[in-house]
């Protein structure tokens, strides 16, 4: 089945590659698409992927690459994430897939890009939401293992996961 779902990715989608400053806008509405069904499910429409500036996004971008997945032979992004390393250390965030195209291997295509990216001396890390069975069946089957859990609200903690390559 996961195997039907990257054939699926590669067809409907280019390759992922660097986002640039023009894509921001569309990158921004993406995540705020995507993250809706997180804060209506943890009942809070103030966390921070919905509230998040364009100038904030410009802020990240300048710290490190933002991967953009686009639907084959047009310009529509399907999806995207972040990234940024500091040391040995790779902080992956904001993987985002447009809610029509979940469950076909783009989350997967795009974390896969990321990792490519730094190499297997890194080690990746990052956090979501402990509800969210999704989120972490996708981490536990790209090799993520947790590490530690964070409650940042009454209604929202985190799950710390890591991965290494090599």
């Amino acid at each position: 089945m996961a195997h039907k779902g990257k054939d699926m990715a590669e067809t409907d989608t280019q390759k992922p590659e660097p986002a640039n400053p023009d894509d921001l806008p569309e990158i921004l509405k993406l995540q705020k698409l995507a993250f809706l069904s997180e804060a209506e499910a943890l009942g809070d429409h103030s966390i921070q992927p919905l509230t998040q500036t364009l100038d904030e996004l410009r802020a990240e971008f300048e710290k490190g690459p933002i991967l953009v997945l686009r639907e084959r032979g047009g310009p529509a992004i399907l999806g995207s994430v972040r990234a940024r390393q500091e040391g040995g250390l790779v902080y992956v965030a904001k993987l985002v897939v447009h809610p029509s195209h979940q469950n076909r291997g783009l989350g997967q295509t795009l974390l896969a890009a990321v990792e490519g990216l730094f190499g297997p001396q890194a080690k990746y890390v990052l956090h979501t939401n402990a509800k969210n069975p999704k989120n972490l069946h996708l981490y536990d089957k790209m090799g993520y293992r947790e590490f530690k859990r964070e409650k940042m609200t009454d209604r929202l903690n985190f799950v710390f996961l890591e991965k290494r390559l090599d």
